[in-house]
Formats: structure tokens, C-alpha cells, sequence
């Protein structure tokens, strides 16, 4: 019998590809194959040999075996075992992507197999088309959800598959909702990647401190968009918030916890000075909006953290 046949039963298939597993594994369905060491357990799919010969030269080079060889040419069924054990489920994945079949959702924990098996057998650029996919159709609709040890899962598989726009995307997520020091959280991340994550949410947040802190300097040295008693009444407001949210100088310091690029962003932009009766008897050289935002004392109208460039931490000869 063979494993996940409903997926790999090909009509046209030729022979059997076996996959050493451990004893204790939850495969449904395994086999005893002599071709494997004594007592070795398997799991057992049934492929196209043609089809992985067009896909990988690792496949083409092991099936001119002899025997095996001898075995498809008499239209028998041949056998290949593989070296190394791999979970039957990112077996599975692997296989029905060289088949250009669509493979149920994986779980992220096993996409660093799938990731070793494309490297081992020198298909990476077919696997990491259909992992684009799998992105799109099966986490992007639910990324919303995802709190942060899931995104750094899903990091750890744009970087292994190279995947730029989705490396992207969701390094700038984490280096923009992130309120501490930035973690691998036992995720296979390069140490590079953490660091420079670290380093672009920092220097985001000193920045986002500095238009603050300078918007207020320059109110107080006199420099506003309005009339001295207007800019005066808006240096007092802003001095207010700057201490009721503790983001004085003296108040916020690397690494800055507790505060994300997000939060600071969406505080700044949403910030309002008081409109009372005493602002009509204040003269004014510019017209202010009927709810006065200190936006207008920003210099900054781009508030987007690009993500990172994941072959920037990759050898492109690999």
C-alpha cells in the first residue's frame, strides 16, 4: 500500500520513491522495503520518474542506476530510497509540486524540510514559485491574526525560499509593531537578519522621537507656522502630551520598550491642541482646521518602515 496514494496515485507512475522515517511517526500507512537497512521503517509514494528527471538532475543522475534503470526500461516497478529521513508530509508537499500538483496546506514547522529537500535535489527556484503561492492563498488572508512568533515563522520561510515581496513585507510588519528587542523566538533566523531588524526599528523610532522633539524646539526658539501667541499656546499643548505619553528625551532610551513604530506613528498623526474660547482671541496668520492637529508641525510625510532585501543575507551563488 502506499502513503497519501490518493495524491500520488499517477497513472502513469514507474516507481516507487521510499522515505526512511522515524518508528514513532504518525504516518498512516508505512512499509518494510528491502532496499532500506535492516528494520528501517518507510514511507512509501508512487511518482513519475520522467517527470522528476525534467525537474531535478539529482533525480535523473540517481535514477541511471542500473538497476533501476533496467527495472523502468522493462516497465517495472523500480524502487529508490532516500538517503536521509524527511517528515512523509514535506515528502508529500515536495513531490506533488514537482508533479505541478497543488499540495494541501503545510504546516510551518515542516517547511524547513521542504526548504532542505528543494536545496538537496537543486529545485528550489520550481519550490519557491509555488511557496509564493502558498504565501498568498493560504497566509496573507489570515495575517491579521498572526501574532508575532507566528510571523517570525513565516520570515524563516521567505528567507529560506527567497521569497523578496513576502520577506518584505513582513520584516517591516514585525520591525513596525514590535515594542521590545526583537527575538529569534527559537526560530532558524540568521543572527544578521535579527540585528538588522533590531537596528532599522530603532533607528525608526529615534527618528520618529526626533521629528517630535524638534517640532517642539522649534516652537520654543520662537519658529512656528503661526502668529508667536498661536505657536506659544501650541508649544504648551505639545509640551503636555510629549510628558503625558513619557516621550520627553530624558524619558525614552534605547532599546525603547514598550513602544513601536506603529503605536508612536498613530499616537503623532492623531494628536489634536485644545480649540477653546481662548484660541478666538488668539490672532493668527495661517487658517487652521476647525480640529487643529499638530501634524502640521511634522516634518514628515512618509511614516511607511521598508522591509528588509532577503538576498541581501544570502550568498547568490547558492
Amino acid at each position: 500500500m502506499d502513503l497519501f496514494s490518493p495524491y500520488l496515485a499517477l497513472p502513469n507512475f514507474d516507481i516507487y520513491l521510499d522515505v526512511p522515517i522515524e518508528p514513532d511517526s504518525n504516518t498512516i500507512i508505512i512499509v518494510r522495503s528491502p532496499w532500506c537497512d535492516s528494520g528501517k521503517t518507510v514511507a512509501r509514494f508512487r511518482v513519475n520518474s520522467e517527470i522528476l528527471k525534467q525537474e531535478s538532475d539529482v533525480f535523473k543522475t540517481a535514477f541511471a542506476d542500473g538497476m533501476i534503470a533496467t527495472n523502468i526500461w522493462l516497465n517495472r516497478r523500480a524502487e529508490l530510497t532516500l538517503p536521509i529521513a524527511y517528515d512523509p508530509r514535506a515528502v508529500q508537499a515536495f513531490l506533488e509540486i514537482l508533479h505541478g500538483r497543488d499540495f494541501q496546506p503545510l504546516h510551518l514547522a515542516l517547511t524547513g524540510e521542504l526548504a532542505s529537500l528543494s536545496i538537496r535535489y537543486r529545485c528550489r527556484a520550481k519550490v519557491a514559485t509555488y511557496m509564493t503561492e502558498w504565501m498568498y492563498k493560504h497566509v496573507r488572508p489570515h495575517e491579521h491574526r498572526l501574532a508575532q512568533p507566528m510571523l517570525m515563522e513565516i520570515i524563516s520561510v521567505a528567507y529560506r525560499f527567497r521569497l523578496p515581496e513576502s520577506f518584505a513585507w513582513y520584516t517591516s510588519r514585525v520591525i513596525t509593531e514590535t515594542k521590545y528587542v526583537i527575538r529569534p523566538l527559537h526560530i532558524p533566523l540568521p543572527t544578521a537578519v535579527i540585528a538588522e531588524m533590531n537596528r532599522v526599528r530603532n533607528n525608526a523610532i529615534r527618528q520618529d522621537l526626533k521629528v517630535l522633539h524638534d517640532a517642539f524646539c522649534r516652537l520654543v526658539a520662537g519658529y512656528g507656522p503661526c502668529t508667536a501667541d498661536c505657536n506659544v499656546h501650541m508649544r504648551e499643548a505639545l509640551r503636555d502630551k510629549i510628558l503625558l505619553h513619557g516621550l520627553a528625551p530624558n524619558q525614552q532610551q534605547h532599546p525603547y520598550k514598550g513602544l513601536s513604530h506603529r503605536d508612536l506613528a498613530a499616537l503623532m498623526t492623531s494628536w489634536e491642541y485644545p480649540h477653546d474660547d481662548e484660541d478666538e482671541e488668539l490672532e493668527h496668520t495661517c487658517k487652521h482646521p476647525q480640529h487643529p492637529s499638530f501634524v502640521e508641525l511634522w516634518d514628515r510625510d512618509n511614516w511607511v518602515i521598508e522591509g528588509l532585501d532577503v538576498m541581501a543575507f544570502h550568498d547568490d551563488n547558492l
